[in-house]
């Protein structure tokens, strides 16, 4: 039966992921971490051909770099009861990762945490609608910290990815569980909380919407809080606090079956108030997270000799694995979607594809498409590595582009034999291939991976794709754990966004819509410092920006010629959030720094207005250099 028995034992899964972000820092200057990774002795072997400096470690967890940050994503995780546990678990075996393979003498400072939930494509608009009109200041609430600046939401293939502070712990496992829940609630058309008269902005970086804690709503929610006074798109207003009950309430009623009361308990207490919000949290929560389990994500890495067959790992990425088959007669290669991956293997462990490896007749087939890797299948060659990669899109658009994120060159592992690696602990899995130990199943990873880690096309990667349709929710008015009684909408808010600044407004009866203004295409400002690049053209010394007490940034205005560099110096005495945004065609950056830290360099290029905007607490300043 070959792989056609293969793809008939792939349940469908609903799917979690995480990444996070790192800066790194070598007496107290930050360190690139593209200038690190391929002299560090990571255990894993570069197989994405959607991101050429992208490990795949032994565990299943992949390391790369996101511009100048080091980056760590987890595997695509089964939204299944112990989610929030094992989101947290990988976001600390990435931690230790990063730990035991840096030099001594440079530290790790946590820069972003990036959730994905899967999505259906055709749910991503109205999913980001609701998200944004009904969920947002939750979420933004939970996720963020005191001096962030906000989050952003994006569509990407397959998944909703939402992008906000770096988290770990407690204040982790609580926003994986709003977000999710929140995903499933606005994609199942199940209660949804009342909509809310929110001013969102098209995302930096990639295609989405940002919501900014100042321009949100017009005031600092972030100094208010719960008690903040939100204006109602149907008029009137409620309060934080009010606002975070109904969120977490409906977010609570389409986890049904999806989650366990452990992963309940993080947000529960925050709804409570007998934890703090993120935004009222003194410093991050650490703790120690539970262990990880192996993960056929790290399996693969092993090159399995049978008989006078060699089955090797030749692509990888989160959506589908490509395997190269190499025998008497010649070498051929084996895509196995993500679903199927963990039953390849065990079959091909246990000796039940052993005839069907030797015997496959050539077919003169080439795998060279997207949409020839949904399915197992055997290929006679395989073409660009980057046209299998499922292209990116846009809000009510078709994909437009695959962006793939390129670094040091790959070597193709047919030219190149794989470095020794320990062999994977195997755990038994069973017929349905269970993942994480308790109940996690293995079968992850989303197509929406495949794009590049975690995200291709160069920023925020971030794992998890739909396997399985989303399921409607349709509990009635929704409860939270001190039996307030939560009068939820059921139908989703309808959300425009209008140019220049999109808005969002909320019609009951209608389901909702993006309009996109056109600057969500165009090429937008990525969410990390670009670092400065040599040129034949001299151009002056770097300038320095210095942000003082009540985020006073000096000079205020200032011209420069193209391709000057400019660094911003905290003097403030607190932490600040700094985001730069330039005219089109540039490179925009989002950042935090400490007391007394000092930011990489960023380039003035091309010529155009360049603003830098700080956020401290209840403080905000701007300054504008021109590049000429």
């Amino acid at each position: 039966m070959g792989l056609a028995a293969v793809a008939m034992t792939a349940p469908a899964v609903a799917l979690v992921g995480l990444e996070h972000e790192y800066q790194l820092r070598r007496d107290g200057q930050a360190v690139d971490f593209r200038d690190l990774i391929h002299g560090l002795a990571v255990p894993g072997r570069r197989l994405d051909p959607g991101d050429t400096n992208a490990y795949r470690c032994p565990s299943g967890m992949a390391l790369t770099c996101d511009e100048a940050e080091a980056e760590v994503a987890s595997p695509p995780l089964a939204l299944a009861p112990g989610f929030t546990a094992q989101v947290d678990a990988w976001a600390h075996a990435g931690r230790r990762l990063l730990g035991d393979l840096l030099p001594a003498d440079v530290a790790l400072l946590g820069f972003s945490s990036h959730l994905s939930v899967a999505v259906a494509d055709r749910d991503a608009d109205r999913v980001l609608a609701v998200l944004a009109g009904s969920f947002g200041p939750a979420l933004m609430m939970v996720l963020d910290r005191a001096g962030s600046h906000g989050v952003f939401l994006r569509p990407r293939p397959s998944r909703m990815e939402l992008c906000g502070e770096y988290a770990i712990g407690a204040r982790l496992q609580a926003a994986a569980a709003l977000f999710a829940g929140a995903v499933r609630a606005a994609a199942g058309g199940g209660p949804v909380p009342p909509a809310l008269a929110i001013t969102p902005h098209p995302a930096g970086g990639r295609v989405g919407l940002e919501l900014d804690r100042h321009l949100a709503f017009g005031f600092d929610l972030y100094r208010d809080g719960r008690a903040a006074t939100l204006p109602a798109a149907g008029g009137g207003t409620i309060d934080g606090q009010r606002h975070l009950e109904l969120s977490w309430g409906c977010a609570r009623a389409a986890l049904a079956g999806n989650a366990g009361p452990e992963d309940l308990e993080a947000m529960d207490r925050i709804v409570a108030g007998t934890s703090p919000l993120g935004i009222e949290a003194a410093e991050n929560d650490v703790g120690s997270g539970t262990e990880i389990a192996s993960t056929p994500f790290g399996d693969l890495l092993v090159a399995r000799r049978r008989g006078d067959v060699e089955v090797a790992p030749f692509l990888a990425t989160w959506g589908f694995t490509v395997f190269s088959v190499r025998g008497t007669g010649g070498s051929r290669y084996a895509c196995i979607p993500r679903a199927s991956l963990a039953a390849f293997l065990d079959r091909l462990d246990a000796g039940g594809l052993d005839g069907w490896l030797a015997a496959a007749p050539s077919s003169g087939r080439i795998l060279a498409g997207a949409g020839q890797t949904g399915r197992p299948g055997l290929w006679d060659a395989v073409g660009d590595p980057t046209d299998l990669l499922p292209p990116e899109r846009t809000p009510s658009q078709p994909a437009t582009s695959r962006g793939a994120r390129h670094g040091k060159p790959l070597v193709p592992p047919a030219s190149a034999p794989a470095a020794a690696l320990p062999e994977p602990v195997r755990r038994p899995r069973g017929p349905v291939a269970l993942l994480i130990a308790v109940v996690l199943t293995v079968l992850l990873v989303g197509a929406a991976f495949a794009s590049g880690l975690f995200g291709a096309g160069g920023e925020d990667p971030v794992p998890t794709a739909a396997e399985a349709p989303v399921a409607s929710t349709t509990t009635a008015p929704v409860t939270t754990t001190t039996s307030t009684t939560l009068a939820a909408t059921t139908s989703a808010p309808a959300v425009t966004v209008p140019q220049p600044a999109p808005t969002v407004v909320a019609p009951a009866t209608t389901a909702p819509t993006v309009a996109p203004s056109p600057t969500t295409t165009a090429t937008a400002p990525t969410t990390t410092l670009a670092p400065v690049t040599t040129t034949t053209t001299a151009v002056p010394g770097p300038v320095t920006l210095t942000v003082g007490l009540g985020c006073t940034l000096s000079p205020a205005s200032s011209s420069r010629p193209v391709g000057s560099a400019v660094r911003v110096a905290n003097q403030s005495g607190g932490e600040i959030g700094v985001t730069v945004t330039g005219p089109p065609g540039s490179s925009g950056a989002r950042f935090s720094l400490d007391a007394g830290g000092t930011s990489a360099a960023y380039v003035l290029d091309p010529a155009g207005d360049y603003a830098f905007r700080c956020v401290a607490g209840g403080a905000a300043g701007q300054a504008v250099l021109r590049a000429t």
